[in-house]
């Protein structure tokens, strides 16, 4: 989709003007990426827990491919407690 002409995901720092890794580059923390396939599901519960170790830590995670999105915190309950690898 386009609108006037431009992509909306243009200033999506891995479209248009790729400022990705520069950005990656200014943080102050090590970056380690995951891949987890949508069909398989074969490692959500250990991508959930890096998730959860990380927002403790008060470090956000970014996700994402083509339109991302940055996890600040999350909602415990008892179908999604940390550890124990179950998901609603």
């Amino acid at each position: 989709m386009q609108v006037g002409g431009l992509c909306p995901s243009s200033p999506h720092p891995c479209c248009g003007y790729k400022c990705v890794d520069r950005a990656i580059r200014v943080l102050p923390w090590k970056i380690k990426g995951y891949h987890f396939d949508q069909d398989k599901r074969e490692n959500l519960g250990e991508i959930y827990e890096i998730v959860v170790q990380s927002i403790d830590r008060g470090i956000p995670v970014s996700t994402g491919e083509e339109e991302d999105d940055v996890i600040i915190g999350y909602q415990m309950d008892e179908r999604n407690a940390p550890g124990t690898n179950k998901q609603a």
